[in-house]
């Protein structure tokens, strides 16, 4: 097996692949392959010369969206912004519900969508 080289572009991720923030990018590793969101589909990327950023994830890759970052009792979770980068949104954990920074209560994990409507602008 020979990695794929940079500038490939598969439509599919390989099964495992995870997220990381390379710089202010979300992209997806996957047995030491780096791949970014294209229009045409997931494209290797050279390997990065910044720090990868693991993001932990409870479910499938989000297109331009992070999943959250755990922490004790504290998330955060990065929500893309009109800007073009991200916004990090601290939750906290409050018995079985979340508090956002502003003190609004989620009674379950809120959704990228959710949040990004509070903190994407």
């Amino acid at each position: 097996m020979v990695p794929a080289p940079a500038g490939a572009v598969v439509n599919t991720l390989p099964v495992g692949a995870q997220q990381v923030l390379v710089g202010d990018t979300l992209c997806y590793l996957v047995n030491g392959v780096t791949y970014r969101k294209t229009v045409h589909g997931y494209e290797v990327m050279p390997p990065p010369t910044v720090v990868v950023q693991q993001v932990m994830t409870a479910a499938p890759p989000v297109e331009a969206a992070t999943a959250p970052v755990a922490t004790n009792q504290s998330f955060t979770v990065n929500i893309p912004n009109a800007r073009g980068g991200f916004t990090p949104v601290e939750l906290q954990r409050s018995g079985t519900n979340f508090l956002g920074p502003q003190g609004e209560l989620y009674t379950e994990f809120p959704r990228v969508e959710q949040l990004k409507l509070m903190y994407g602008k």
